[in-house]
Parts: C-alpha cells; structure tokens; sequence
C-alpha cells in the first residue's frame, strides 16, 4: 500500500510501522481505534521519510484496504446465509422466543 502512494519504506521500516500500529491499536480507543491507528501510522510514516500528503494518501488508502474487502465479504455472508438484515432479525427474535 505505501508503494501505492509513493512511499519506499523498507522492509525493516515497514515492521516498525506494522509494530507500532499494532501496539498502538491495543490501547483501548474508539472502534475500529479510529483515530489512534490514523495517528500511529502517520507518525511512523512520518519517521520513515514520508512527508504530508503522502501519509494523508496513505492513511486514507490503508484504511480502505483494511476495512472496505472485509466488510463487502461480512455483507454477502449476511444476504447467502441469513436472506439480509431483516430475516436475521427474525431469527434472533424467534430464538429469542424460543429460550425464554
């Protein structure tokens, strides 16, 4: 993703960032650690050599490649195997029933 945007990190860089956010990613925070995560990668990035608006690109697009795959992937899983939001509101309610 860095490459995608002009940054060369190395692969020794890279780590330090990927630990860093990571690290940084664990203290308790918003979620998805909205805000947290953004600030650790564009410091580290920043440590790296990147410079102001590549890091804000890079953010940007790490954030998409992070989250818009994996979301679109838990939306198709919730149409095939539950028929969408409504019907698996009617599942929960009906075990809901059911157990009481």
């Amino acid at each position: 993703v860095a490459r995608a945007v002009a940054l060369d990190f190395s692969i020794s860089g890279a780590l330090y960032l990927v630990g860093l956010t990571n690290f940084v990613a664990a203290l308790p925070a918003a979620p998805g650690s909205i805000g947290t995560f953004d600030a650790a990668v564009a410091f580290g990035s920043r440590v790296l050599g990147g410079s102001g608006g590549l890091v804000v690109s890079y953010v940007i697009l790490l954030r998409f490649v992070l989250y818009v795959p994996i979301t679109i992937v838990g939306l198709v899983v919730l149409v095939v195997r539950y028929g969408g939001w409504a019907r698996l509101r009617d599942i929960t309610r009906m075990q809901q029933t059911s157990s009481a």
